[in-house]
């Protein structure tokens, strides 16, 4: 594929804990919609996964969108100062993120929320309340699409957003 086919550069962001079906089955989603640009003889996707301990030398890649499935370990990333700073870096390049379930939490911890409109899962409304006042949260709503950050609220969410693209 050279890169005046491609439509847009995908990254996925593959960490501990991340829920390997939404991993999979995003690729899934990529896949079959580059097959029906091939049919059309349209531009494709370019996506790839992201490994979180490959960071920061992927900050130099060029994304147009960056997707952070959910996670399964009850983490909330307060500590996760690296993945952090890399998606404030993509965000301030121009690139769009996508967020589902507690990885709000992340984008929260990243500043990336601050005044903006989200969603998580609602079973976490009051913790994530409780730690980002500041944003404008959504828990009764499964996407919250700010043009330039996109969150899905429950686990199995991701499958909504992947197929928006």
């Amino acid at each position: 594929m050279s890169t005046s086919d491609i439509a847009a550069r995908i990254a996925i962001l593959d960490y501990p804990g991340v829920q390997a079906v939404a991993v999979a089955g995003l690729g899934d989603v990529f896949l079959v919609a580059n097959r029906q640009c091939a049919r059309h003889d349209s531009n494709r996707l370019a996506v790839r996964a992201v490994a979180a301990r490959d960071l920061p030398g992927a900050a130099h890649a060029s994304f147009q969108i960056v997707i952070v499935p959910p996670n399964l370990s009850g983490a909330r990333g307060q500590d996760a100062t690296r993945v952090h700073g890399w998606l404030r870096d993509q965000h301030a390049a121009g690139t769009v993120i996508a967020s589902a379930c507690a990885w709000a939490f992340w984008l929260g911890h990243s500043g990336l929320l601050e005044g903006r409109a989200a969603t998580t899962h609602w079973a976490l409304e009051d913790e994530f309340r409780a730690a980002f006042p500041q944003t404008i949260l959504h828990p009764e709503h499964l996407l919250v699409d700010e043009n330039d950050i996109v969150t899905a609220g429950g686990l199995m969410a991701w499958v909504d957003w992947g197929s928006m693209w």
